[in-house]
């Protein structure tokens, strides 16, 4: 799958603009505030049929008039498709061949790779920004991923809706040994199956950190109950675990272990990233798990995922900028940037003032 052309009208600060993509690497520079990432937010949108900053979506619309348009053309496995995006204040309509669709016919969507300086916090941020980044990449890698992770969320909910209503309590509603059995069948699922995206995500994110910083990358899943190998042990551990804290619970009003309580501790060369990393390994790593993913979405699909990287070299120095971009070769890649880089087969487009300007090879 890759990216043609794309027309904007109206879309936040381009009244009219477009450009025909390359096959490769697709450099769009200029200054900050210029556009640039607006522009990789209409690419999400024809690829996906969705905004990849904002649930509220009219917000994209610019100030000539009350709609935002979106055009562009794909190949997707050697055909050509068109996908339209409409904005208006009631909401959107997304067609495919001039035919109104869904969301979910839209080819794009499960193929794109983003990255925006706000994955930082994958990294930089609490333990529920690594679960929320890793629940999601692991729901798109994982069979049965999606359907474990709501089985546990509504369990969790009824639960701690129960310790609620009871809290200071001294003994337990009687519902509540029914949802701390499901509670405890959800998680140990949910827990094995984490443990196993890990094992296929992990490797493939390390072979791209390495070249990226010269280091050894690693992820440590930080569990708050003791796990086994096998499922049936993991549910005895977590049962075992909430009635240690009962009273406690009960006190709280909610759920003090599990799934919804651990964190994904990112380690180079043995040492928290988040607490001993410099920003720009950080990044690295960072993208090294988007790389990752995209290399096993490509395994999946059988085809070809598309880049959306946002500001991705600032604080890599020239060294891991080639690194970054040896690690994308053969996919279509849309790079933003302030300064145009010297590069050999890059297509180079500079944004100003909501106009996009096509322009030649850079050479070295």
């Amino acid at each position: 799958m890759r990216v043609k052309e794309i027309r904007l009208v109206n879309f936040r600060n381009y009244a009219a603009a477009g450009l025909e993509a390359g096959p490769g690497r697709n450099i769009i520079y200029g200054d900050n505030g210029a556009g640039k990432t607006n522009l990789l937010e209409a690419l999400h949108f024809c690829l996906s049929g969705s905004s990849c900053r904002t649930l509220r979506e009219e917000e994209a619309i610019g100030p000539a008039g009350d709609r935002a348009l979106l055009h562009a053309v794909l190949t997707v496995r050697e055909l050509d498709v068109e996908t339209g995006v409409e904005i208006t204040a009631a909401g959107k309509r997304l067609t495919l061949n001039g035919r109104e669709t869904a969301r979910e016919a839209f080819p794009g969507r499960g193929g794109i790779v983003l990255f925006t300086p706000e994955d930082l916090l994958v990294v930089t941020g609490s333990p529920a920004e690594r679960r929320r980044f890793f629940d999601r990449l692991f729901s798109t890698l994982i069979p049965g991923y999606r359907g474990a992770l709501r089985a546990y969320q509504r369990a969790l909910e009824q639960r701690n809706t129960l310790l609620r209503t009871c809290r200071g309590a001294v003994e337990p509603p009687t519902d509540l040994a029914v949802w701390t059995e499901a509670l405890a069948a959800a998680a140990s699922s949910l827990y094995h199956l984490r443990l196993k995206g890990l094992a296929l995500l992990t490797p493939g994110a390390a072979k791209v950190f390495r070249p990226l910083t010269g280091k050894r990358l690693a992820i440590r899943y930080a569990s708050t109950v003791p796990l086994r190998e096998d499922e049936a042990a993991t549910k005895e551990q977590v049962l075992s675990a909430l009635a240690a804290l009962r009273t406690d619970e009960l006190r709280h009003g909610q759920t003090l272990v599990g799934p919804a309580r651990d964190d994904f501790i990112l380690l180079v060369e043995g040492k928290q990233l988040r607490s001993h990393g410099s920003r720009g390994e950080q990044r690295a790593a960072v993208l090294a798990l988007k790389i990752a993913e995209a290399e096993l979405l490509e395994k999946q699909r059988g085809e070809g995922v598309i880049y959306l990287l946002d500001d991705v070299f600032s604080e890599l120095d020239g060294k891991r900028r080639l690194a970054l971009l040896a690690a994308t070769e053969g996919r279509q890649t849309f790079i933003t940037t302030t300064c145009k880089p010297a590069l050999k087969e890059a297509a180079f487009f500079r944004v100003e003032n909501g106009t996009i300007t096509a322009e030649g090879d850079a050479g070295v």
